[in-house]
């Protein structure tokens, strides 16, 4: 995970790259922490995830709600279609927070 600064300081940027898997989900955890709470607000891009476990998933939607609990902007940005099939095939509605899932063998959307 890489984290880069914005240049009006407001938010951080962190990238995550690569596939995502089991054993790296409490690492990813920690890092997300110590990003919302040096950062204040935080951009997570997932544009060069590869894959990503269902346990991953869950430390991001965690941090959703705990950024949304403490009243910190948490964005996602650029979704992988490696990233987007992982979430779709766990059944986890993404963005956190959104409505319905996305059926993932016709790719509609359905209502919870």
């Amino acid at each position: 995970m890489e984290q880069i600064p914005r240049a009006d300081g407001d938010a951080r940027t962190v990238i995550l790259c690569g596939a995502l898997s089991v054993d790296r989900a409490q690492g990813l955890k920690e890092e997300l922490l110590e990003a919302l709470g040096e950062a204040g607000n935080l951009r997570v891009d997932l544009e060069n995830v590869e894959k990503i476990s269902v346990a991953c998933l869950q430390v991001l939607c965690a941090a959703f709600r705990y950024a949304r609990d403490r009243g910190i902007a948490l964005e996602f940005t650029n979704p992988s279609p490696a990233f987007a099939k992982g979430a779709a095939d766990a059944g986890i509605p993404w963005p956190p927070g959104s409505q319905g899932v996305q059926d993932v063998k016709t790719g509609e959307r359905m209502e919870k």
